[in-house]
């Protein structure tokens, strides 16, 4: 060794599979603490850089004849190879070792043993009672160098141990023991003098440089390589055998204790009850990636956000990292893979890091566990995942609810489209990602609304009031979106009875700035597939409270339409089941102070006097120095298609409040009328009612209108 600072590219280490990523971390460990204390890794055109101060022969040299394994065994688990029906070959075959580099190894083994004798252990010890007692008696025996497998294995906690995603459930998976399998990898690469096996070379060239080597293993690898495992359509024909390369395997579990650092002092009962806190793992997220089901999550076992770093970086400056591991937000630790995903896009992660890999521990192949890629994340991508702050305490209480088997399908549905639509607003800074989840948003509380016997019973409240950055940051300009927008601002007091337009979109009343679930449902008058029937309904019942309590139509928006896109509205030129997905979407934002989104201005048609001259006996303030009083049979008349009805009586009423219309006579069929009445919804500008009334009312017998401030821009 010199002291010049060589460089490797290790072709053979990349992030994915899980493998490749935990087998970097132990060349790095292995490295640093047994050859070269200077050395710093780092992720570079996907794959792992490595910069010491080992030639490239001096680095294969220390694995094939210096490397020291980590003691790593699990007399706690059946198959472990320490009772009597197990496989004995590894264990047999480190214990039988005269090697100096296996020393560690048999003393752990021969104090387990003494461990085993003490409690009487002489077959498995059951789950309940006698395995807390081994792995306590463990780590209360083990040496240093063994304690860093067994803070990665497991965390002794106030009840039950905790295991981490990484390592099954206390070092194995299924019917795969690691450390037994471990011990049978190490009697592949080197004999009991210590000494490399013939193809132990060619094995560590493919590790380490990528080479195609021939002759590997048909042993499982468990969850870590999913392509290397084996199975149906595994290979040509039928079934493919396994293939691992015996350094793979070792690599991998000597990486894996990088996981563990200091887990024990960070067992963490903030989230879901009782869960450890192991390094950058979190509760599933079944989104963000093409093979999500809502079954990734009851039978997931987690997922793990590992970091990926650019900068040289000692194993103790990682260790340091990983034993921190942790990503915050709202000053709490994240706790689901969209939780993780809102940290790291908001740099609520650890320093140094550039990006995150993330998997999933899900079931794919029968009922085996596989370390699945579930995708990538840049730190600090988006600028607007900080609107998803808005809904953290909501999900925090109430998302499990919504995903569990008791809810709904349809509310399980829309929020998994949220949560795909989240993970990509976290993922990449797209304004279209904002608008698709703000409008499945607007679908979530439209499944919530629709089972109230569910959201009462599991007491779920309706989604909380979202700020107008959501709808600002999706930068629309369609008419759709300002007419949506528009409309959900609608609100008015009749007598006693507060009555936002949302309150007859769904049953909720509000609380303050708050919403909830209302007892009783007979304000609610939104019909599901026709946009034009719901709008009619809503505004006929509003007419109807109005002619009650007063003598004129007070129903009032703090967002006004243009009367361009109400034109396009009328005519059929707006897309309607986009419409009602905004508005269902925008009645979940803030009331607004002031006028959000005025029309363009550009908008220059004026709607017809089929849909202006009615608007007139509809506005919510005077026409001219005319305050019109309220009849309802226009409307009535208006809904049902009677153009010519509706028209004649419109003009009885303008001329006995001293106005006189241009025109009483209209022909349009009947959809375009109901249009109309469906359109007299949509709130307007005192403006557009000047101009509405220049258009329509005769200058010489018409009052002029009072030359009031608008609201206009």
């Amino acid at each position: 060794m010199n002291d010049s600072v060589h460089r490797h590219e290790l072709g053979g280490c990349s992030p994915t599979p899980l493998a490749g990523y935990l087998k970097s971390l132990g060349i790095l460990r292995l490295v640093s603490e047994q050859a070269d204390a200077t050395a710093r890794g780092a992720w570079r055109h996907e794959c792992f850089t490595l910069w010491t101060r080992l030639d490239r022969e001096a680095l294969e040299r220390f694995f094939l004849e210096q490397y020291a394994p980590t003691p790593v065994v699990t007399p706690w688990n059946g198959g472990s190879g320490f009772y009597p029906k197990d496989n004995k070959d590894g264990i047999d075959f480190i214990e039988s070792s005269t090697s100096s580099r296996f020393a560690g190894y048999r003393d752990t083994i021969r104090q387990a043993r003494k461990l085993l004798s003490e409690l009487n252990l002489a077959e498995k010890p059951d789950a309940k009672h006698e395995k807390p007692r081994l792995l306590a008696a463990c780590r209360g025996s083990f040496s240093d160098t063994a304690l860093d497998w067994l803070d990665a294995a497991y965390v002794l906690g106030d009840t039950d141990p905790k295991y981490p995603p990484v390592l099954g459930t206390g070092g194995n998976e299924g019917r795969l023991e690691f450390a037994n399998n471990l011990m049978q990898r190490l009697s592949e690469l080197l004999d009991a003098e210590g000494a490399p096996q013939p193809p132990a070379r060619a094995w560590l060239w493919a590790t380490l440089w990528g080479q195609a080597v021939a002759g590997l293993r048909a042993v499982s690898v468990g969850q870590f390589q999913p392509g290397a495992a084996g199975g149906p359509n595994a290979a040509a024909g039928y079934e493919g055998k396994a293939n691992v390369n015996p350094w793979d395997f070792v690599l991998m579990i000597e990486g894996a204790l990088m996981l563990g650092g200091s887990a024990v002092r960070r067992y963490d009962v903030s989230g879901s009850r009782g869960r450890a806190a192991f390094p950058f793992a979190v509760g599933a997220t079944a989104s963000g990636y093409a093979s999500a089901a809502s079954a990734d999550e009851g039978d997931s076992r987690g997922e793990l956000w590992l970091p990926l770093w650019s900068e040289p970086t000692s194993a103790q400056e990682l260790r340091a990292l990983m034993g921190e591991g942790r990503a915050d937000i709202q000053g709490r630790r994240a706790r689901t893979g969209l939780d993780f995903a809102q940290a790291v896009s908001s740099l609520g992660v650890d320093r140094g890091i550039e990006s995150f890999e993330r998997y999933g521990f899900h079931v794919r192949n029968g009922l085996s566990y596989f370390a699945t890629t579930l995708g990538r994340y840049q730190v600090g991508t988006s600028q607007h995942v900080g609107l998803l702050r808005d809904l953290d305490t909501w999900l925090d209480r109430n998302r499990g609810k919504c995903a569990g088997d008791t809810a709904p399908a349809s509310v399980r549905r829309a929020l998994r489209r949220f949560e795909t639509a989240a993970m990509l607003m976290a993922s990449r800074d797209d304004v279209t990602s904002v608008g698709e989840a703000l409008l499945s948003l607007g679908s979530l509380e439209a499944a919530l609304g629709s089972s109230l016997t569910f959201c009462s019973k599991s007491f779920v409240p309706p989604l909380p009031p979202l700020r107008r950055a959501w709808i600002e940051a999706t930068r629309s300009d369609s008419p759709e979106m300002r007419l949506a927008d528009a409309l959900a601002s609608v609100a008015d007091r009749y007598g006693g009875l507060d009555l936002p337009i949302r309150s007859q979109v769904e049953p909720v009343e509000r609380r303050g700035r708050f919403w909830t679930f209302a007892k009783t449902t007979h304000e609610v008058l939104w019909h599901q597939g026709s946009l034009v029937r719901s709008m009619n309904s809503v505004f006929e019942r509003r007419v109807l409270l109005a002619s009650t309590s007063e003598a004129r139509f007070a129903d009032r928006g703090r967002i006004f339409s243009g009367l361009g896109d109400i034109d396009a509205f009328i005519l059929g030129r707006t897309d309607d089941k986009l419409l009602e997905r905004w508005f269902r979407a925008c009645l979940l934002l803030e009331r607004p102070e002031a006028r959000a989104f005025p029309p363009a201005r550009t908008q220059r048609p004026v709607p017809y006097a089929g849909y202006g001259l009615p608007k007139l006996t509809f506005a919510p303030g005077p026409v001219g120095d005319q305050h019109i009083p309220i009849t309802p049979r226009i409307l009535r008349l208006m809904r049902t298609g009677r153009a010519v009805d509706a028209m004649q009586a419109t003009a009885r009423r303008l001329r006995a409040s001293g106005l006189a219309p241009t025109t009483h006579e209209v022909h349009a069929d009947r959809e375009r009328m109901r249009r109309c009445a469906a359109a007299l919804l949509f709130p307007i500008s005192h403006a557009d009612t000047e101009r509405l009334a220049g258009r329509y009312l005769s200058a010489g017998t018409n009052t002029p209108l009072s030359h009031q401030p608008t609201e206009s821009p």
